[in-house]
């Protein structure tokens, strides 16, 4: 139900979606999808629950792997982010939820994110070692993800085509990260 939904959210949007097309071709009655689900929202939360739990565990492969400094971890994490936020699944999941966005009010974004976690952990050691700057770590993530990942998001949720590029990922990368990590610099 929730790979049917998502198919038709990206395709239609959520006022567009139709949980009775997301039925009929799942092949089962109402019945068993509003046991499931008490609403078109709460296929969609479902939906972006799903979503999370899988670049949650995405993330803790590729954390795991992780190796070398702090910096270098944290640089391999930043990009990781740019990657899996500009993916087309994600940028129609988001492009729903920004556009839908007093709808869906705060229930998906105030969840604990192990990526957060993970980041903060960095910026502290970091800060430990007398590398960035002496602030609450969390803020600095907040701050990397806004300059690093939001400005090229938006614009791939507004389907301008060069994000689609791997080049033109790697080369933004490449100017934005070292400006970034400079800012934080102690």
């Amino acid at each position: 139900i929730l790979t049917v939904a998502a198919r038709h959210f990206a395709k239609h949007g959520f006022a567009g979606a139709s949980v009775e097309q997301v039925i009929l071709e799942c092949g089962i009655g109402k019945d068993t999808f509003y046991r499931r689900f008490s609403s078109k929202l709460a296929l969609f939360e479902a939906m972006g629950l799903r979503e999370r739990q899988r670049i949650d565990g995405l993330f803790e492969a590729f954390s795991a792997e992780s190796q070398g400094s702090a910096i270098e971890r944290l640089t391999d994490a930043a990009r990781w982010l740019l990657e899996i936020n500009l993916a087309p699944d994600m940028i129609a999941l988001k492009r729903i939820a920004f556009s839908e966005a007093r709808l869906f009010g705060q229930t998906m974004q105030n969840a604990p994110s192990p990526i957060v976690d993970y980041l903060v952990g960095l910026v502290r050691e970091l800060q430990s070692e007398g590398g960035f700057e002496a602030a609450d770590p969390a803020e600095i993530v907040g701050f990397m993800i806004n300059a690093l990942v939001l400005g090229p998001m938006n614009a791939a949720m507004l389907a301008e085509e060069p994000l689609h590029d791997a080049s033109w990922r790697a080369s933004y990368f490449e100017r934005t990260w070292p400006r970034i990590v400079k800012g934080l610099k102690a």
